[in-house]
């Protein structure tokens, strides 16, 4: 029986013991490799467990499923540099080395990589704030750029944030000019949004008639929220005309400008239809030589 005990510790010794794997002052033997992968076998399981109970947790309307693919990310990078960590600790690797060597280098690629660091830093507390989540449609108004990006928000990473516009281009802009910038959020929990539209008419129009006609443009409209109320009102007395601004809510947002140019066309219809005047600057050009 020592025997087959002695044989068997033998061979177990040479088979899991040997060196597979060669690092700079590291060897990997199979055993070591088995330990490594248990490691992430169990960290797998844990990030599993985290996914259900969050899951759970969207199944009682207690968070938004946005908030929890958020927060799931965030936790799988956690997860994963703790097996990492713990990876290293279990095979006996000492950090003390990789610390020496590379303190020199640290401090030289610190300077170069202050933007890599402020976007790292920003992803996270992205990550961690429930301010914008995954499927919200947002403006952001990033400062050195002249357009609005308006988009839907798909992916938060920890270095950039990825958005999809209407034209189906994929946006990514770095999360420290994202945090940096004015961001207006148009998800709300009731799933609408308030949008204006502006129209100028003649002074001498029958206001009843053209609020009557704007209300029903709106409420001709499908995509537009039939359950919140339709508001005119007289935004400014101009040079050429009254403007009216029109305030409605629409449930579809990531196509809103699409939405707003039919609502457009149907007031000029409408308006055009009931002898409604559109006003527009008229010039009269007089010749300074022509005498009565």
């Amino acid at each position: 029986m020592n025997n087959v005990d002695n044989l068997f510790a033998t061979v177990s010794e040479k088979v899991f013991e040997k060196p597979v794997l060669q690092l700079p002052n590291l060897t990997l033997s199979l055993s070591d490799l088995f330990l490594v992968g248990i490691i992430f076998l169990i960290a797998y399981c844990i990030f599993l467990i985290f996914k259900f109970l969050m899951s759970l947790q969207v199944k009682k309307n207690k968070m938004r499923k946005a908030q929890s693919k958020t927060l799931s990310q965030l936790a799988s990078y956690i997860i994963t540099f703790i097996a990492i960590m713990s990876s290293f600790s279990a095979v006996g690797y000492s950090f003390t080395y990789l610390l020496l060597g590379s303190t020199a280098l640290l401090v030289g690629l610190g300077f170069g990589l202050q933007q890599l660091f402020m976007d790292l830093i920003s992803g996270v507390i992205l990550l961690i704030d429930k301010n914008i989540n995954y499927g919200d449609i947002i403006r952001v108004d990033i400062p050195g750029v002249n357009e609005k990006m308006h988009g839907k928000l798909v992916q938060i990473g920890l270095r950039a944030t990825q958005f999809e516009t209407i034209d189906n281009e994929i946006i990514i802009v770095p999360n420290s000019k994202l945090l940096s910038s004015s961001i207006r959020s148009l998800m709300r929990s009731k799933g609408s949004s308030r949008f204006r539209v502006h129209i100028q008419v003649a002074y001498d129009t029958d206001m009843d008639i053209a609020k009557k006609l704007l209300i029903e443009t709106i409420l001709n409209n499908e995509k537009t929220d039939k359950t919140q109320d339709v508001t005119i009102i007289i935004k400014d007395f101009m040079e050429n005309g009254v403007m009216l601004e029109v305030r409605f809510w629409m449930k579809e947002l990531f196509n809103s400008e699409i939405i707003l140019s039919e609502i457009r066309f149907d007031i000029l219809r409408l308006f055009r239809e009931n002898g409604v005047e559109i006003p527009y600057p008229k010039r009269v050009l007089v010749d300074s030589n022509y005498k009565n």
